[in-house]
């Protein structure tokens, strides 16, 4: 499910691989709302919120927040004091995170503890 954050998205596309986060766990409407009201709140017009429950996979796009390398183990992150989201300053975190995780982040700009395994579907 595709929840664009501006009217100039196209429902339903995949966002490039290059700059693609993929993050698993159990993810609920709740919890995607709480991504959109939080990214729409700093202006980050551009995230893209894409979630497959067929695999229980959910990707956050946007070239600003999320970049990963081509490995795909590096996530960077944007973090600041204010709402905790900046496009400037960048830290690395070396995991794959849940949706709950990453919407902890969003919403705390606290790096969340990694998961080893994948959790099931909610």
């Amino acid at each position: 499910m595709l929840i664009p954050l501006s009217a100039g998205l196209l429902p339903g596309r995949m966002p490039p691989s290059h700059s693609q986060a993929t993050i698993y766990g159990g993810e609920t409407q709740v919890l995607l709302n709480r991504l959109h009201e939080t990214v729409k709140q700093v202006g980050l017009e551009e995230i893209q919120i894409l979630h497959n429950r067929a695999n229980c996979q959910v990707y956050v796009h946007s070239q600003s927040l999320f970049q990963h390398t081509e490995s795909g183990e590096v996530f960077q992150f944007a973090a600041s004091s204010d709402l905790n989201l900046t496009r400037n300053r960048l830290s690395e975190v070396r995991s794959v995170y849940d949706s709950e995780q990453m919407a902890e982040f969003l919403l705390s700009g606290t790096a969340p503890r990694a998961r080893k395994s994948h959790p099931p579907c909610n």
